[in-house]
């Protein structure tokens, strides 16, 4: 899961692979804000409508909590498409 908060000069990024491990955090021009750009990257096996009903719920949970309105402009869930990997065989030399 990566999460990138942006706003007017600078962000925080905090990422984690697995499960249970402690976020890894990045940031850059941190500062105290009321606008942020928030963009949520979760790869999760899970169907699409289950993962896009949990963070629904969380942002709710989170927006209640901390008295903020979250106002989304684009949201895509999505299971992506088998690999189709391509197999070349060459003639020996």
């Amino acid at each position: 899961m990566k999460i990138h908060v942006g706003f007017e000069e600078g962000f925080v990024k905090a990422s984690m692979v697995h499960t249970g491990d402690q976020p890894t955090f990045t940031e850059e021009n941190v500062k105290e804000g009321t606008e942020f750009r928030v963009v949520l990257n979760i790869r999760i096996e899970s169907s699409p409508s289950l993962l896009n009903l949990a963070v629904a719920d969380a942002i709710a949970s989170t927006g209640k909590l901390m008295q903020a309105e979250w106002l989304e402009t684009y949201n895509e869930c999505f299971s992506p498409l088998p690999p189709k990997p391509v197999h070349r065989l060459y003639k020996a030399i």
